[in-house]
């Protein structure tokens, strides 16, 4: 507590001036207002050199009014001709320049919402949430930004609704930071300064002052919606839709979202929606997978307010909740107490994560209907100390799952921080069996500038299941530790640092005296434009009762010169076990080969082009059996010989409207399945989309096999109204 309050006494402050004129959101500060605005300009280096004064300066100012906060960077460059800037999609310009602003409207460090901009305006916003896997950014909110690229850099302007955020109205100060990305030279800025030894970047926020007086009237957003599809069942190459049940050949659906929110709460409604992607999951091909694959949400129902489920376990996984009838959601945070709530009815029931589990699946629901419902509410203790709860509930049928935990953390030092998760369960399977079960999760971490410390241990039951969240693996005990210690040239071009990094872990199976082992090591070589990382794994595995040795190489690599070329590259060979669960024929020890990358090319900033693909070889032999047939070379054991390939390709017309043509071509049925996709995005909630998609063969017996074309149209409207209220009371919460 007293070094989370010391840090924030000494945080630089910032005022946020009142805007006394209108402002326009066009990338040029011609406004009179922002001339009487302050200036911040105290940029310091974060990556790759710690402390290091910026090659570029950047200037920063902020105003306000009662319903909006408005940021201007100018972003000085002494090379102009040489700053990345290209149209993309929202949350896709993470190659370019790019500045961003941080906040944190409760100063409590626990989650702050990120806003970022290209030089064209182009928007990305992302949640960083204490204690979680960095930034999340598949969170879309509303907000305005321009940018405009000149003779002496480029200048960008934001503008953010204060109903696009949860924020306490009664706070006069709020915690953020603005940064600055330069690829070219691998640059990374940050007022005010950033250290990693002080640890999480959360807890080094500066103050922006001035923030009361916000008006905090409510805000009513309705999206109705249309989406109309043509085509067999199944049609589809998103991995989502290829999940459900089979479909009508030809279906068209009205619906409607709404979301009421007020400063920190807001409570979400939809009937009837689409919860379909209109984006194409790359494809993924389960061969010899000991677990299931996950896929990340992209439902904006499901995003909204998701940072605050966010735990040590994965306890829940959206994507289990395929196809909801309806939903329903409250979620919000107020006086240190964050809270959500989440209740759907699922009509196509997805199966279970668990390995192995026969009971959870769609076969076995009979076309029932899964009733979901969650909730998740977690406060915060003492400063740099929280506790939380969390409890699921799914029912299918007469078969029901619970899940109820409790998660705590403590930040006990600058850069050493412990978080802890335990969870039980109780299971009722479709058609009987009862199971229960408990699951436990430790972590430690340690973070500083050159040595960073990272250990676990975790346990699950044999009973445990949790059919809301994604925990693939039960019966076994895990412990394990990761460091890294990182060497910073000090060069301005070329290498820039050096990691070495190695690790380890021991998993103990609960219903034998078996364990699994496994080392890793390897440097990563950063460069200003890319970044080299070779790895070897040696491992003892487990599975189905017999112990298999194994080593295997790694190699990953990523190199962008310019915006126009840009390329990532990873390879990985050596010993890999046969997950056979068939009980009739014996796993063994065989050996694999997998390359792959991708190619993106920009020839001009309106026209994006990437081709990528990964090719797999199993083999019954040895590593040198799986090389040959890799490299062209019939194998002897040959197992399986896989490509998987897609070329992507998009042309912007304007920063909203763009066509987009992807082809997925695998030799496991030699074809190549097209989508195309016309769409018109001017802000989340507003889309017209109208596609035509191909899939891969189903079944090649059914009939869909032969006419697996769909084309469908989508179109919803954002509809944003605020409701009457008023300024926030003169009475101010302190600061703690």
């Amino acid at each position: 507590m007293l070094l989370f309050c010391a840090l924030l006494a000494a945080a630089p402050v910032a005022i946020v001036g009142r805007a006394t004129t209108p402002i326009v959101v066009d990338g040029r500060l011609d406004e009179p207002a922002w001339e009487s605005a302050d200036v911040l300009d105290g940029f310091v280096g974060t990556r790759p050199v710690e402390g290091r004064p910026p090659s570029q300066a950047t200037r920063v100012r902020l105003l306000r009014d009662e319903a909006t906060l408005y940021i201007a960077f100018d972003a000085q460059d002494t090379e102009p001709a040489a700053i990345r800037a290209t149209l993309s999609d929202r949350d896709a310009m993470f190659s370019d320049d790019l500045v961003a602003i941080v906040l944190d409207p409760f100063r409590d460090a626990r989650r702050a919402f990120v806003f970022l901009s290209n030089p064209l305006g182009v928007q990305g916003d992302c949640v960083n949430v204490e204690g979680g896997e960095g930034d999340d950014c598949t969170w879309d909110a509303v907000f305005s930004s321009a940018g405009a690229v000149g003779a002496n850099g480029y200048v960008v302007e934001i503008a953010i609704p204060f109903a696009s955020v949860r924020f306490d109205p009664l706070r006069d100060e709020w915690g953020f930071s603005a940064v600055r990305i330069i690829p070219r030279s691998g640059e990374q800025l940050s007022f005010p300064e950033r250290r990693a030894a002080l640890g999480s970047p959360l807890r080094q926020l500066g103050a922006l002052r001035g923030m009361s007086g916000i008006r905090s009237s409510g805000t009513l957003d309705v999206v109705p919606e249309l989406t109309t599809r043509a085509g067999p069942p199944g049609a589809s190459s998103s991995a989502l839709v290829a999940e459900r049940a089979g479909r009508e050949s030809a279906s068209g659906d009205v619906g409607v979202s709404a979301k009421l929110s007020r400063a920190g709460a807001a409570a979400d409604i939809a009937w009837n929606p689409d919860f379909s992607q209109v984006e194409s999951d790359a494809r993924k091909i389960e061969l010899n997978e000991r677990f299931r694959l996950s896929y990340p949400e992209k439902r904006p129902f499901f995003l909204e307010g998701r940072e605050l489920l966010v735990s040590p376990w994965q306890v829940v996984y959206t994507r289990s909740i395929v196809d909801p009838l309806y939903g329903a959601k409250v979620s919000g945070k107020s006086d240190g107490t964050a809270y959500a709530i989440l209740h759907a009815v699922d009509e196509s029931p997805a199966g279970s994560v668990m390995a192995g589990e026969e009971r959870w699946t769609p076969e076995t629901y009979g076309g029932q209907n899964a009733v979901c419902t969650l909730a998740r509410v977690s406060t915060d203790v003492t400063p740099g100390a929280g506790l939380g709860l969390l409890v699921t509930d799914k029912h299918v049928g007469d078969g029901w799952n619970r899940v109820g935990g409790i998660d705590g953390s403590l930040q006990a030092s600058e850069s050493v921080r412990f978080a802890t998760q335990v969870l039980w369960s109780a299971t009722d399977h479709p058609g009987g069996d009862y199971q229960s079960g408990s699951a436990a999760k430790m972590r430690l971490f340690r973070t500083g500038r050159h040595f960073e410390w990272f250990s676990w241990y975790e346990q699950v039951d044999p009973g445990f299941r949790a059919e809301l969240g994604f925990i693939p693996r039960s019966r076994y005990r895990e412990t394990g530790a990761e460091t890294s210690y990182r060497v910073e040239t000090g060069r301005e071009t070329g290498l820039l640092a050096v990691s070495l990094a190695g690790g380890g872990s021991v998993l103990n199976d609960m219903e034998s005296s078996d364990r699994d082992r496994s080392l890793h090591a390897g440097p990563e070589l950063q460069f200003a434009t890319g970044g080299l990382r070779p790895s070897v794994i040696v491992g003892r595995e487990r599975f189905r009762g017999k112990k298999f040795d194994t080593v295997r190489g790694k190699l990953a690599a990523d190199w962008a010169p310019s915006e126009a070329f840009g390329f990532f590259f990873g390879a990985q060979a050596g010993d890999r076990i046969a997950y056979i669960e068939d009980e009739a024929v014996e796993p063994y020890l065989g050996s694999s080969a997998v390359l792959g990358g991708e190619v993106s090319l920009r020839p001009s900033e309106r026209l994006a082009l990437a081709v990528g693909g990964t090719r797999t070889v199993f083999s019954a032999g040895d590593r040198q059996d799986a090389g040959r047939q890799f490299f062209g070379r019939e194998g002897e054991d040959t197992v399986f010989d896989v490509t998987v390939a897609r070329l992507a390709s998009q042309v912007f017309f304007t920063q909203a409207l763009s066509l987009r043509l992807i082809a997925d071509w695998s030799d496991i049925d030699d074809e190549v399945a097209p989508s195309v996709l016309l769409g018109y995005r001017p802000g989340p909630g507003t889309v017209v989309y109208l596609g035509w998609q191909d899939a891969f063969p189903i079944d090649s017996g059914s009939p869909a096999a032969e006419d697996r074309h769909a084309v469908f149209l989508k179109l919803s409207y954002l509809f944003r109204a605020p409701l009457r209220g008023v300024s926030a009371p003169a009475a101010i919460r302190p600061t703690p």
